[in-house]
């Protein structure tokens, strides 16, 4: 995966948040949007497609595997390898990392939260089930 692939999973999974209501510049919005761009990328790739070509249900059926599937796509995608870019291996790092649960400011990185607060949880293991949320929201916005 190159970086212009990245940013096109980011871009994606960016406005399948903003339309599940997740506010910008929070813990939550970044650990969902991360982890539906996980899911988004790691379609992408499987069926050889854009980003932007990835069906929502696609996306749904690999989150609603739960937190181990986040983690194997992560793992097919190489996103804890050098080979990967820099902003996709940063935000792999930050989506598997444990949270100190003290103090409570330390437990969001500094960014306001409130999915799984103190929780010391990867965002991946705390925000997958949102992050199907998030893209639920959003097939159901685009059907209505």
């Amino acid at each position: 995966m190159n970086s212009t692939q990245w940013q096109a999973a980011i871009a994606r999974a960016v406005s399948l948040a903003q339309a599940a209501g997740h506010p910008a510049a929070t813990w939550d919005e970044r650990a969902v949007r991360g982890v539906l761009a996980v899911a988004i990328a790691a379609v992408a790739h499987r069926e050889d497609r854009a980003a932007d070509q990835v069906g929502i249900a696609e996306v749904l059926a690999l989150l609603a595997q739960g937190p181990p599937a986040v983690y194997e796509a992560g793992r097919r995608l190489g996103l804890d390898t050098t080979d990967t870019p820099g902003d996709a291996r940063a935000e792999w790092a930050w989506l598997t990392r444990p949270w100190p649960t003290e103090p409570p400011v330390a437990n969001g990185g500094g960014l306001p939260r409130g999915i799984g607060r103190r929780s010391p949880l990867p965002a991946v293991d705390a925000c997958t089930v949102w992050a199907a949320q998030a893209a639920a929201s959003a097939e159901q916005a685009t059907s209505a």
